[in-house]
């Protein structure tokens, strides 16, 4: 099928698993069962790997957060400042090595941190959790905890209200600047399954299928743009993300339509339903059922 409160645990992990299947409560495959996952992951984050960081001068978890992501991304600049203002999107690794997102012509301090910790407190504390349209998509599951992928991570949002609402949700970013901004959340451990795997989604969706690991549900987010709203500023950390990933990460509609089917005919593979978040006048995906 496709269709259109309680505390929980974030687990960060690398998406280098050696074994198919449910690992704790989080869902792993072999990205690299045929000897070339490695490669293909490098190949998919390349668009993603022009970005310079900024580390606090004489603070020591500030470098070596830094010198982790320097390692995933490859060439990078690293420059030891907090810069009075950047030329470009950046990351500013800041007292105790916590990650802040700069766009151009911002400086240090003025950036955006993640805010997972925040929406995890509201979240809890919340009594409409319930009706939101992307919980209700999940289905009516009383006493039932789901095993969702949340395929397209992003900045995290939609896998913790998923995860609030008692699910075991695995989380994939692809990009090491995004996955390490979500890792950097630094949320409390109390109980619950929110899981982050470094992946990217098609490379994961492939070797789930090759190893027959079955999930309930697959959500997709493709960030369809609303035309209602066009006129409209993105939040912040969208703005950041456009200037991170640049005029040559843009694609054609036809080609993320492509994209968007070959992730669509993965997931029906691996999952018993399907869900794609989609503004109301979206793109129509085939055979949808809205909600």
């Amino acid at each position: 099928m496709l269709v259109c409160l309680a505390a929980l645990t974030v687990v960060v992990e690398d998406s280098q698993a050696i074994t198919a299947g449910f690992v704790g409560n989080a869902i792993h495959v072999n990205p690299d069962s045929r000897g070339a996952g490695r490669a293909r992951r490098v190949r998919d984050w390349a668009v993603c790997s022009a970005c310079k960081l900024y580390v606090l001068p004489g603070d020591p978890r500030a470098s070596l957060a830094a010198e982790k992501l320097r390692d995933q991304l490859g060439e990078c600049d690293v420059v030891f400042d907090a810069p009075a203002t950047c030329n470009e999107a950046s990351v500013f690794f800041g007292e105790d090595g916590r990650m802040e997102l700069l766009r151009e012509k911002e400086k240090a301090g003025a950036g955006f941190r993640s805010d997972l910790p925040d929406v995890l407190q509201n979240l809890c504390s919340s009594s409409t959790l319930q009706r939101d349209p992307l919980v209700k998509s999940l289905g009516k599951n009383v006493g039932r905890s789901l095993s969702i992928v949340d395929a397209t991570g992003g900045f995290g949002h939609d896998s913790l209200r998923m995860a609030c609402s008692g699910h075991n949700v695995t989380c994939l970013e692809r990009d090491p600047v995004v996955y390490s901004f979500l890792a950097d959340s630094r949320m409390e451990a109390k109980g619950g399954s929110l899981h982050l795997l470094n992946s990217e989604a098609m490379s994961w969706l492939r070797a789930a299928v090759e190893e027959d690991v079955k999930v309930d549900i697959v959500y997709l987010d493709p960030m369809f743009p609303s035309s209602k709203h066009k006129s409209a500023l993105p939040k912040r950390r969208m703005q950041w993300l456009r200037e991170y990933l640049g005029p040559s990460a843009a694609a054609t509609p036809q080609a993320e339509q492509e994209e968007l089917q070959q992730l669509l005919d993965a997931a029906k593979r691996v999952a018993k339903k399907v869900v794609i978040k989609r503004a109301d006048d979206g793109p129509v995906v085939s055979n949808q059922k809205r909600i």
